[in-house]
Formats: C-alpha cells, sequence, structure tokens
C-alpha cells in the first residue's frame, strides 16, 4: 500500500507550473502524459481561467516534478493546500440524496472553518473627547499598575508597555446631559485592557438610569483568581 506524499514543501511556483500545462494540453491529455499514474477528480477542482482543473492531479504532478515522489494524494488534503497557497478552489458536493463520503465531510468542514464575510460599514457619530492629562494624572496615581488586578504592562511587554495603562471613566459618560463634563483624576479609574473590559460589561442600563461600577465590584470578581 503506497504512503501518503508530503505536501508541505509543496510551492506555489510549481503549481501555477502544472496549471499552466495543464490548460495548454487540456485535462485529457494532461492526465494521459502524467509520469505517474493519475486521474481526474468529479468534485474537488482548482479554477484557472474559469476551467475546473483536477486538483489531485495537479497535486501530485507538481510534487512529482520537484522530488520525484511516489505515493498517494489525498483530495482534501490537496484541496486544502492549494486553498493555503492563495488558488481559488471549488467542490462539488455529491449528488443529492446520496450519502457524503468521509473526504467530502472533510471538505465540508475546511469550508465551514474558513469562509467568513466581513463587510465595511459607514457611521456618523458623536463621542466625547477626552482629557489626556486627567487620564495621565490617574495612570500616575496607580504607579502604571492596573487598579484592579494590578497588571504591570511594562514588566510583561518590555519597552513598548512602558507607562500604559487605560482610563475609565466610573460614572458612565452616557448619563451626561451636557456638552461638557469637568472631572478630576479621582472620577477615573487607571485600568488595564482586560479589566477595562470586564468593567464595561458589568455596567448595565436600569430602565433609563445607567448603573455604575466601583473598583471593588470589580475586584470582587477577580478574587476566585487569588487576585487582590
Amino acid at each position: 500500500m503506497s504512503e501518503y506524499l508530503d505536501l508541505s514543501k509543496l510551492t506555489k511556483e510549481a503549481v501555477q507550473h502544472e496549471l499552466d500545462l495543464c490548460l495548454r494540453q487540456g485535462v485529457d491529455e494532461y492526465l494521459e502524459q502524467s509520469p505517474t499514474p493519475v486521474r481526474g477528480s468529479t468534485a474537488y477542482f482548482v479554477i484557472k481561467n474559469n476551467k475546473r482543473l483536477p486538483v489531485r492531479a495537479v497535486v501530485k504532478r507538481a510534487i512529482y516534478k520537484e522530488k520525484e515522489q511516489h505515493g498517494h494524494v489525498s483530495s482534501t488534503h490537496a484541496y486544502a493546500k492549494l486553498r493555503s497557497l492563495g488558488f481559488e478552489v471549488l467542490y462539488v458536493p455529491s449528488h443529492k440524496g446520496k450519502k457524503p463520503s468521509a473526504e467530502e465531510k472533510r471538505i465540508r468542514q475546511i469550508d465551514k472553518r474558513q469562509r467568513f464575510i466581513e463587510k465595511r460599514q459607514r457611521y456618523e457619530t458623536t463621542g466625547w473627547f477626552r482629557n489626556g492629562a486627567a487620564a495621565k494624572e490617574a495612570k500616575r496615581r496607580a504607579e502604571y499598575h492596573c487598579e484592579a488586578c494590578g497588571f504591570d504592562f511594562e514588566k510583561e511587554y518590555g519597552p513598548i508597555g512602558k507607562e500604559y495603562l487605560e482610563a475609565h471613566h466610573i460614572e458612565p459618560l452616557a448619563i451626561k446631559k451636557t456638552d461638557k463634563n469637568e472631572i478630576t483624576s479621582d472620577q477615573l479609574l487607571a485600568l488595564c485592557a482586560n479589566c477595562h473590559r470586564m468593567i464595561h460589561r458589568l455596567i448595565r442600563k436600569d430602565g433609563k438610569s445607567w448603573i455604575s461600577v466601583d473598583l471593588d465590584t470589580l475586584k470582587s470578581h477577580l478574587k476566585k483568581r487569588n487576585v487582590t
């Protein structure tokens, strides 16, 4: 029984060469003239110039050309490898009513794992311009250690973390009715990024009123981790 070929060192250039050759020769001739036995595919394809070309044959020939290796190539692995190299690949599932094969199930998992859609959207909003001097004073007061968990960015990340903390308003700015807010550093907490996100998750709206969260409340959620 032949072994599976190692696809880890397959190069994009070698695959591109085989795709160009397959287009020039045509799929049938390309398969017939292969130096190592290969066959076409009815489910797994790589797209080039709007044509469906056989994934497994292209990969197997590219490996043979570079390493002169003989062995078996899984359609699933070939499909995934070409996709990781940036090629456009296509999976055509079994006919309706036909039970999918194990390889088809693996391909479906690959597709689920890699296909995500993100969209650009534009928003117009009104926000607050924060007072940097007040934030700096709060961070100096905390000696650049998170006031909730004690995290020190400079200790963990070196120079890029020097004097880094985030300033949090104890009283949510959302409750302000005017366009100007006068504050002191005592109205700010100096927190690491994690604790800052967590304290915002604790803030909630009770009817029409925002409920603020103080430092002791946030710390109470850290006790289970032995943070004081």
